[in-house]
């Protein structure tokens, strides 16, 4: 597992991925590549607005980065900004791109009510990756 690709939302879940994708990659020598998802819903009148500021999705990204290079690990990251439903096809379709050997990510996002109505993001990324996917708990 050389390319781990880690997709993080903030949540507890996710801090637990974090480490999880530090331990892997010290192990095998791999780099990481963390990924953030900005949700962005769309109004009545047509205008896309997030609960969230690009620069503390970018901030949740950097901060990541910062504790992976502490430990040693090789790693960048990126924010993607889409409409709300797509976080699933983004983490896939980015750690494509990357050429991820493996995506490590939380169990549970954010927002888990939501995820119990229409289904989690990790549960349509394992159903739609590439490659192999550890969901952390």
């Amino acid at each position: 597992m050389k390319r781990i690709f880690l997709a993080i939302d903030g949540s507890d879940h996710s801090q637990k991925a974090i480490a999880k994708a530090s331990e892997l990659a010290r192990l095998s020598g791999g780099e990481v590549r963390v990924f953030h998802f900005q949700d962005r819903e769309l109004t009545k009148s047509g205008v896309a607005v997030s609960l969230e500021t690009s620069a503390d999705a970018r901030e949740l990204v950097d901060s990541a980065i910062a504790e992976l290079q502490g430990a040693g690990i090789k790693v960048s990251g990126e924010t993607r900004v889409g409409l709300h439903g797509g976080a699933a096809k983004a983490i896939v379709n980015e750690a494509s791109d990357f050429g991820a050997d493996l995506i490590v990510m939380g169990s549970r996002g954010l927002s888990d009510f939501q995820a119990l109505l229409v289904g989690g993001v990790a549960h349509k990324v394992v159903h739609y990756a590439h490659c192999p996917v550890l969901v952390v708990r």
